[in-house]
């Protein structure tokens, strides 16, 4: 049975809850793609409204106190894959046989972006391209995400209804309150 069933019969999700994820991953999606100009790294934006990370100056070690909150959410099931060495689909397999309900990400890590902008990305696209599948109802909601590129799956997430809005609002903050974040850390 495929990871996602994607039926276009079922509503498991308001229109305004929809619009509001729509609106955050797609239209406002804080990643940033590398690419070489003239020797120089340069980024450029997913979405043309230029509210990426990168350009609200959250970079570097700020990224690693992203990434630390989104494993806490996920409690630690998170995996970065190097992209020559095993599949996304099988790394999810050998997972699931834990516990095909807990929240979930795993993503093949890229050279043009942070990993913790490939996580958004990967919602992103999923969103994006209608590759995500909703899930039970109330507190037990599930939503399902794939990304890929061509054939080759990039991502996959499972998270928790309430999770998809803890990450969303973490994509939302400014600098200094992600940095706060990493003061409660200690």
């Amino acid at each position: 049975m495929p990871w996602l069933v994607i039926r276009n019969d079922e509503k498991k999700c308001s229109k305004e809850a929809f619009a509001k994820y729509y609106y955050g991953f797609v239209v406002m999606c804080p990643s940033a793609r590398k690419r070489i100009q003239k020797g120089t790294s340069v980024y450029e934006y997913v979405s043309v409204r230029d509210c990426s990370f990168r350009s609200r100056n959250i970079t570097h070690g700020v990224f690693v106190t992203i990434n630390s909150q989104i494993k806490k959410i996920v409690s630690g099931n998170y995996y970065s894959l190097n992209p020559n060495e095993v599949s996304v689909e099988s790394q999810v397999e050998q997972i699931e046989n834990d516990n095909e309900n807990a929240d979930l990400i795993v993503i093949k890590s890229r050279d043009d972006m942070s990993d913790t902008e490939a996580v958004f990305y990967c919602i992103r696209n999923a969103f994006a391209h209608g590759a995500f599948e909703i899930k039970g109802s109330g507190a037990k909601q599930l939503f399902l995400f794939e990304s890929r590129r061509g054939d080759v799956l990039q991502g996959r997430i499972r998270l928790l209804k309430s999770n998809v809005d803890r990450i969303l609002s973490i994509s939302k903050m400014t600098r200094e309150e992600i940095l706060k974040l990493r003061l409660k850390q200690r």
